[in-house]
């Protein structure tokens, strides 16, 4: 899938309500782990800010939300390594 489709995907799939973030999310992780295997660390940038904003507008706090806060951290971190491979070298 090219980086235009992804990104045009994961924009249609933004939540309006906040009965739709599970699934949203998980589509949104999953354009995050395309993105990261073709090596399109913008576009998995992208699709992490959507799913910041999916999971912040759920109002509930289960586990499934924290299991979502979870993986966006995982997330985070390892796009971090990506962008920054001179910290591997260090820790």
């Amino acid at each position: 899938m090219s980086s235009m489709s992804a990104v045009t995907n994961a924009l249609i799939d933004v939540p309006k309500t906040s009965l739709e973030v599970g699934g949203s999310a998980e589509k949104l992780f999953a354009t995050f782990d395309e993105a990261i295997a073709d090596g399109d660390l913008e576009l998995a940038e992208a699709a992490l800010r959507l799913i910041e904003v999916s999971i912040m507008v759920r109002e509930d706090d289960t586990p499934a939300k924290d299991i979502a806060i979870s993986e966006l951290i995982r997330c985070h971190n390892h796009l971090w390594l990506l962008r920054h491979p001179e910290a591997r070298a260090v820790a």
